[in-house]
C-alpha cells in the first residue's frame, strides 16, 4: 500500500486518502472477484470429479477384459505326459477324452564338425535350404514351405557369421556352434518339428574360396544327422492321429493339447465346470461394479443424507445417465442364451436401492451347478443351436440378441427373416438382426433354433468403451469447463483493469478534495493572521 505523505504532513484534510481509496476499490472488487473465483473453483471441482469417473470406468474396463469368456470351465490332465488348455470356451463343453502317445514330434538335427574355432573361415558361395521328408535316402520337398537361399560373401564367411546369417533368415532353422572338445567345434542346424520339415542343405562353393561344401547335406548322410525328424503319433479315444508338432490345437474344439512324453497307459483329458472358479468370477464382477457404483454415488451425493457431503458432480445429468445405464444393464433380462431370458437374480444377484449389488454365494452355487451353461449369459457372448448337427459362431457385434429359426432347403438358408449366403458346408448372415452369424452343417436340408446372446460382461465393456472412447462426452464436458475457466480468468483480468480505472478516478477525486481543503485552510490562515493584526492595531 502506498504511503500518504501529504496526510502525514497535515497538508490537506488529515485523512489517509490512500487507505480510503484502497478500501473503496476493494469493496467494489471483492464481491465480483469472489463470484468469479467461486465459478472457477466449481469448474475445477467438476473437472476433478469427471476425471474420477473416467478412472472408475477405466478400472472396470481392465477388469472386464480379464473376465470375458471365463465361464467356469477348466481343463485338466491326469498325467504330466500331456497338458490341455482352453482357448475358446464358447466351443468347449464338458467332456473326458482318453489320450495315448506313442511318439513325440521332433526336429531334424544336423551336425557339421571339423572346425577348430568359431572364427574359422568356411569359404564363400551359397547355401540353399529346402524342407520336406527324407525316406530311404530320398528327399521329397514340402510344397507348403518355400526354399531359402543364403549368399556367403567374402568378409562374412566365418563359422560364427554363417551361424548368425542362418538365424537372421527366419526360415525355421536354428543354428548354433558347440565346442565338442579341445580345438573341436561343430555347426549344429535344427529344423522345426515334424517329419515333413526336415532339411536338405545344398552348398555351392565359390571357385576362389572353397570349403563351404563342409556344410552340405544335399544327399543323405547318417553321420551328419544326429536326430531325424518325426511326427507326433497319438490316439484320442482310440482314433489314431499324426501331427508335425507337439503343440496341437486342431483336434479338440476350443482346446490346445501339448505333448511332453510318451505314455504307457491312457491319460484322461477332462473339461468340466468348476463351481469355485465360477463363483470367484462372479464375485470379482460384483466387486468391480460396486466399486464404480460407490464412486458415482459419492460424486453425485446430494449432501442431505446423514454423514454425507454434497458430491462434486451433484446434479450432473451426464453422470446420472451413467448411473442409470449401469442399473439398467444389471437389471435387464439377458436374451439369446436359450429359450428363456436370463436374470442376474437367477444367480443370486440382488440390486440395492443405490445401484450396488450383493451376491448370495449359496444361491449362485446352486444355480450354477444346476445349469452351468447358462452362466455364459454373464461372461461369454456366443451363438448356439438346439441341433447338434448345426454349429454356430458369431463374428462382430452388429447383431440383435435373441432366438431365431434357421432352415436350409436344398442348400438355401434363412435365419429369422434374414437370407443367408451359402458357403462350403456353411451359411452366413451378413445383414439384419443376425448379422455376423455363421452356421456350419453338412446337411443341405435341415432346421434348428439359433440363440444369439451378448453377455453382461460384453455389454458392460461396450458401455465402458463408449464412456472412454475418442470424442467421448466426458472429454467434451471437460473441454467446455476448461474453456469456461479461461473465460473467467479473462473476466478477472478485465475486472483488474476496470478497478485500476476506478482507483485512478478516486485518486483524482480525493486529490481535488485535498486541494480544496488545502485552499480553505490557507484562506483560514490568512483570515486568522488578518484578525490578529487588526486586534494588535486596536490595542
Amino acid at each position: 500500500m502506498a504511503v500518504d505523505y501529504i496526510s502525514m504532513l497535515n497538508a490537506g484534510s488529515g485523512l489517509n486518502t490512500t487507505q480510503i481509496v484502497d478500501a473503496l476499490v476493494d469493496a467494489e472488487r471483492a464481491p465480483r472477484e469472489e463470484k468469479i473465483q467461486a465459478q472457477v473453483e466449481e469448474a475445477n471441482v467438476s473437472i476433478s470429479g469427471l476425471g474420477k469417473v473416467k478412472q472408475g470406468f477405466s478400472t472396470l474396463s481392465s477388469a472386464l477384459d480379464g473376465l470375458d469368456g471365463e465361464t467356469g470351465l477348466i481343463a485338466t490332465s491326469s498325467s504330466t505326459a500331456a497338458s490341455v488348455t482352453i482357448t475358446d470356451k464358447a466351443l468347449v463343453s464338458e467332456q473326458q477324452i482318453s489320450l495315448e502317445v506313442s511318439q513325440l514330434a521332433r526336429s531334424q538335427t544336423l551336425v557339421f564338425d571339423g572346425f577348430t574355432s568359431a572364427t574359422d573361415n568356411v569359404g564363400t558361395g551359397s547355401l540353399n535350404f529346402e524342407f520336406g521328408t527324407w525316406a530311404s535316402g530320398s528327399f521329397t520337398a514340402n510344397s507348403d514351405i518355400s526354399a531359402s537361399s543364403l549368399t556367403i560373401a567374402s568378409g562374412a564367411d566365418t563359422l560364427s557369421e554363417v551361424r548368425d546369417q542362418i538365424n537372421a533368415a527366419n526360415m525355421g532353422v536354428t543354428a548354433s556352434i558347440i565346442q565338442t572338445g579341445t580345438g573341436a567345434f561343430s555347426l549344429v542346424l535344427k529344423s522345426q518339428t515334424g517329419a515333413d520339415r526336415a532339411m536338405r542343405v545344398t552348398a555351392t562353393e565359390s571357385p576362389a574360396a572353397s570349403g563351404l561344401a563342409d556344410i552340405d547335406f544335399s544327399t543323405y548322410d547318417a553321420d551328419e544327422e544326429a536326430q531325424s525328424a518325426q511326427n507326433a503319433l497319438f490316439t484320442l479315444d482310440g482314433v489314431s492321429i499324426s501331427r508335425n508338432s507337439n503343440e496341437i490345437d486342431d483336434v479338440m474344439d476350443g482346446m490346445r493339447l501339448n505333448l511332453s512324453a510318451t505314455t504307457s497307459a491312457p491319460t484322461l483329458l477332462t473339461a468340466k465346470y468348476d463351481t469355485a472358479t465360477a463363483t470367484a468370477v462372479m464375485q470379482l464382477l460384483v466387486n468391480e461394479l460396486n466399486t464404480l457404483n460407490t464412486s458415482l454415488n459419492d460424486l453425485t451425493a446430494n449432501g442431505l443424507d446423514s454423514g454425507s457431503e454434497r458430491g462434486a458432480l451433484y446434479g450432473d445429468s451426464l453422470v446420472q445417465s451413467y448411473k442409470n445405464r449401469l442399473r439398467a444393464l444389471t437389471t435387464t433380462p439377458i436374451a439369446g442364451f436359450g429359450a428363456d431370458p436370463v436374470y442376474l437374480t437367477n444367480f443370486g444377484i440382488k440390486t440395492e436401492r443405490n445401484g450396488t449389488l450383493t451376491l448370495d454365494t449359496a444361491k449362485f452355487k446352486t444355480a450354477f451347478e444346476a445349469n452351468p451353461e447358462q452362466f455364459a449369459a454373464i461372461v461369454n457372448t456366443q451363438a448356439t443351436t438346439n441341433n447338434p448337427s448345426v454349429k454356430a459362431s458369431i463374428s462382430g457385434d452388429n447383431f440383435t440378441p435373441g432366438s431365431y429359426a434357421f432352415a436350409a432347403v436344398s442348400g438355401v438358408g434363412t435365419v429369422g427373416s434374414d437370407a443367408m449366403t451359402t458357403g462350403i458346408n456353411s451359411f452366413v448372415s451378413t445383414t439384419g438382426d443376425t448379422s455376423g452369424l455363421k452356421l456350419t452343417t453338412s446337411a443341405s436340408d435341415i432346421t434348428a433354433q439359433v440363440y444369439m446372446g451378448r453377455s453382461l460382461v460384453h455389454d458392460l465393456s461396450n458401455f465402458a468403451d463408449l464412456v472412454l472412447g475418442s470424442g467421448n462426452d466426458i472429454d467434451r464436458k471437460i473441454a467446455t469447463l476448461n474453456s469456461d475457466i479461461d473465460d473467467r480468468n479473462l473476466e478477472i483480468s478485465d475486472l483488474n483493469a476496470r478497478m485500476e480505472d476506478v482507483r485512478e478516478r478516486y485518486v483524482k477525486q480525493f486529490a481535488a478534495m485535498e486541494q480544496a481543503v488545502k485552499s480553505l485552510k490557507e484562506t483560514g490562515s490568512y483570515i486568522d493572521s488578518f484578525m490578529e493584526s487588526w486586534r494588535a492595531g486596536q490595542d
